[in-house]
């Protein structure tokens, strides 16, 4: 049994899908999610592919807040039980479904797992789905179900020591499963400049690739795009799509720099390995903020077993995973500091790309980070007889 608050159907291949879809190939699985009823319909194969062989149900077919669908669990457990029989599962793992889940476990009693994986509770003050005016009694309350899933949680799994420090898990109970990626999918893909006519071969291009939220700070590397349209042919690739995708695309005609700036939209994730393919340097442009420092992102790893240099805002989270294989930059000054040195040192690049890939193929792929998770999962089931 699976209880998720984010809704798999509806966002691009992440954790969730992989550890599932492995899972998957020798057990039976069930989801029960939240509806994302307010995201488009996604058509990406590997999402398709990933949750094929599990049964999913939403906790509510209604149009409502995600929080009141998850409430609706008190009124809608007798039906479901109906649906699914939920008292047939002999293990039960949350993916940040603090409510529902919890609600479930209590009438259920199966072992349980908690996924850890992002820092919930400040995301809460930039999620539509949540008044203004409700935003600080929602981080209070979220704060205090983190802690009661982690208490009552047979294991606490988590993606990186920074979570685990934060919300103080308790060894006894904790275990680290990182974020990881399909290794081959990236480290056999030879650049392909053909994916767009705007890019040429003498161009620098550097790229994004992810969700446009309101954490991505783009800004920056515009400037120095600007600053340096006369030095070097930068270009920049912006892979994704998001709330603030109109506001970059404003920010390129205002700094006057559109023809150098190279907009993508959301695009299927077998295409994503092959934009990464044509880019020279990749950014992980958060903003410094308590809701990017204990992130652990997946295009991190994704950039690195691509071969590609990347230059990151620095975060705890990153950090705590790559330590110095990768750059930092604070503001737009360091970013084109090592900009340039990498511009003009070919061996750095190489050097970094080397390392970046023998980092990722030894530590994050999830053919063994998925077994490591299953392992976990019946030790517990077996702990728990």
């Amino acid at each position: 049994m699976v209880t998720s608050l984010p809704d798999l159907k509806k966002i691009n291949p992440q954790r969730y899908h992989f550890l599932l879809h492995y899972l998957s190939k020798k057990h039976n699985i069930t989801v029960l999610s939240v509806n994302a009823w307010w995201l488009p319909s996604l058509n990406d194969n590997l999402v398709q592919q990933c949750l094929e062989n599990m049964d999913y149900f939403y906790f509510s077919s209604s149009k409502k807040n995600f929080v009141f669908q998850e409430l609706s669990i008190f009124h809608n457990l007798k039906e479901i039980n109906k649906l699914i029989n939920l008292s047939s599962f002999d293990i039960h793992i949350n993916f940040h479904s603090f409510i529902a889940g919890n609600i479930i476990q209590k009438k259920m009693q199966y072992p349980y797992v908690f996924d850890f994986c992002d820092d919930m509770v400040d995301y809460v003050s930039i999620s539509p789905q949540i008044p203004f005016l409700l935003k600080p009694i929602a981080k209070i309350w979220l704060n205090f179900l983190i802690q009661k899933t982690i208490k009552i949680s047979d294991i606490t799994t988590y993606t990186n020591l920074s979570l685990k420090e934060k919300y103080n898990i308790p060894v006894s109970k904790s275990c680290l499963i990182p974020n990881g990626i399909e290794f081959n999918r990236f480290s056999n893909v030879n650049q392909n400049n053909s994916l767009d006519t705007r890019l040429s071969s003498n161009n620098f291009v550097v790229g994004f690739v992810g969700y446009l939220g309101k954490w991505i700070k783009l800004e920056p590397i515009m400037k120095v795009i600007k600053q340096l349209e006369k030095s070097i042919p930068l270009k920049l690739v912006i892979v994704g799509d998001g709330p603030i995708l109109n506001n970059l695309k404003d920010l390129s005609k205002q700094y006057q720099i559109v023809p150098n700036v190279i907009f993508t939209g959301n695009i299927p994730y077998d295409l994503v390995p092959y934009y990464i393919s044509i880019m020279d340097v990749c950014l992980i442009p958060f903003e410094d903020s308590p809701l990017s420092q204990n992130a652990f992102p997946i295009k991190l790893i994704e950039y690195m077993a691509s071969g590609k240099p990347v230059i990151s805002t620095p975060l705890v989270g990153v950090k705590n995973v790559v330590d110095d294989l990768i750059f930092y930059a604070s503001d737009e000054n360091q970013l084109k500091e090592i900009l340039l040195r990498l511009f003009y040192n070919s061996q750095l690049r190489f050097r970094m790309a080397n390392n970046g890939k023998n980092f990722v193929k030894e530590r994050y792929d999830w053919k063994y980070i998925c077994p490591n998770f299953e392992k976990i999962l019946i030790d517990v089931v077996h702990h728990k007889k």
